[in-house]
């Protein structure tokens, strides 16, 4: 599989040629199949990051999974902020006219630190599962806890569900 670059061949009687070479690939990106053929996207073993500071009470964040696999933020003191998970280009359209942003088996890390009882709501087509236990609802934060998430897109189409782990220290 070859991601992108080509490389001249060395010449064999005066005749060169372009050849496939995955010598220098997309920085921070990795391969993911999406049924069909591979496509490159931000993985979490090679993840570009994204450090969204900390949000404002009642704002929407929008986690783009086809631009980073990484995401860091802190979380307002009080209030709820809202998930989204469009690509950045559409993430400030109305809800329907945003385009998704995953691809299926795409895994995406999020560190959040807490911020006194600060909120996310994520999408309801997720399934959680907290250290091993099963649970029905996203984390809750309080304090200074840092809770690292891990979402992996389980399905895409007019449908997406999604899988998430988290820890909080």
């Amino acid at each position: 599989m070859i991601l992108s670059n080509t490389v001249a061949s060395a010449a064999v009687q005066g005749v060169t040629v372009n050849a496939a070479a995955d010598d220098n690939p997309v920085l921070g990106f990795s391969a993911v199949g999406n049924g069909r053929n591979w496509v490159t996207t931000p993985g979490l073993a090679n993840a570009a990051i994204n450090p969204l500071g900390t949000l404002t009470n009642g704002a929407a964040v929008n986690f783009d999974w086809s631009a980073y696999g990484y995401f860091t933020l802190t979380l307002p003191s009080g209030g709820t902020n809202a998930a989204t998970f469009a690509t950045t280009a559409t993430a400030a359209l109305a809800a329907a006219s945003q385009v998704n942003s995953f691809q299926l088996g795409q895994l995406i890390k999020l560190r959040i630190t807490g911020g006194g009882g600060g909120t996310i709501t994520f999408p309801g087509t997720i399934t959680w599962v907290a250290q091993g236990v099963a649970a029905t609802t996203a984390p809750t934060w309080t304090g200074s806890l840092v809770t690292d998430v891990y979402l992996i897109c389980t399905a895409v189409g007019s449908a997406p569900t999604f899988d998430a782990t988290y820890i909080q220290t």
